[in-house]
Order: structure tokens, then sequence, then C-alpha cells
């Protein structure tokens, strides 16, 4: 996979992704991710029940977000849409940049791992075997129920900030001082 080498012409202003192109990132990257985290975390619940691999498991999105983006500009997802992300002034994103930009990761990770705590101790959490006894245990932690909804919230806020913004900046981005521009052929 090729690093990002930028050669803009800084009198030229680039081309900012637009939403429907991140959004269409985003969902790639879901389903390059799914197998692994979805599909292992669900099995883990119903069969494994380890709670280290759980937060090992927590840990991959994150990882795979901040690890791509600081070394290649972009995710796979990012890749296909023909995008990458930059700081402001159009340079290759620092780890600071990066971990900034992906705070709602960093909160979604520590609520994961917060949740499966309390999720696995629970007595009734051995006994169950399918997935919606699964779900209905999760469901029944009021805070995580509270948490998950909320950060719902804030990724939708994100997202739609980009529409108050000529660069089409997230509120992540702003953050993260990062724009997504579009790659130039």
């Amino acid at each position: 996979m090729e690093r990002i080498v930028y050669t803009l012409n800084t009198s030229e202003e680039p081309l900012y992704a637009a939403f429907k192109i991140r959004v269409g990132a985003v969902y790639i990257d879901v389903l390059i991710l799914a197998p692994l985290t979805f599909g292992l975390l669900q099995y883990n619940l119903i069969y494994i029940k380890s709670f280290m691999l759980s937060v090992v498991l927590s840990f991959v999105p994150v990882i795979y977000k901040c690890w791509m983006e600081k070394e290649y500009g972009a995710t796979f997802g990012k890749k296909i849409m023909k995008i990458s992300v930059v700081s402001e002034k159009l340079q290759r994103l620092s780890y600071q940049e990066v971990c900034i930009r992906n705070y709602y990761y960093f909160i979604g990770l520590i609520t994961a791992i917060t949740a499966n705590y309390f999720l696995y101790a629970l007595p009734d959490f051995q006994a169950a075997n399918t997935f919606n006894e699964v779900w209905e245990l999760k469901d029944m932690q009021f805070p995580h129920k509270i948490i998950r909804y909320a950060l719902t919230l804030l990724m939708v806020i994100d997202g739609l900030l980009m529409f108050k913004s000529s660069r089409n900046q997230t509120l992540h981005d702003r953050l993260g001082k990062t724009v997504v521009i579009k790659k130039q052929l």
C-alpha cells in the first residue's frame, strides 16, 4: 500500500470529499471489519465468553482506523472511494491529530469495555446461549443503553456539521484540525 505523498499546488484549493463519498468509505470499512469485530465479538459473547478476548477485539477498529490514517492517510474504505485525510495545512497527519480526530472511537472503546465488564459479571450471562438472550442482558444495563444512544446522537451531529462547513469538515475533523480531500489523479 502506498504512503501518501502530497504534491498539491498551494495556490489551488483541494476538492473536499462530499458527504456521500465519506459515508460510502465508512460503509466499506464496516464491511471489512464486520466479520472480525462483530462476528467474533458475537461468537465470543455466546460461546467462548472471554472478557479479555472482547477487550482485544474492541481495540481492532480503533487501531485499524488510527494506524491507517496515520500511515497511509486513508483506511481501505477511503482508498476505494479515492479520498484521504490530511491536516488543514494539507500535510500528513501526526498521531496526535489522528487520535483527536478519532475521539469517538476512543469513547466507544471505553464504553464497550466497561459495558462488557459488567455484562460478563452478570450471573445470567454464563447461561445465555443465543444472541437474543445476550442482547436482552445488555439492554438491562441502563447506563450502557443511554451511552449507546448518546454516542449515536453524537455521531449524527458530528456528520451533520459537515453541511455547515465550506471544507466539508465534521466535528471530528474540526477537533483534529483535519480535512478529507479527493485524491487528485
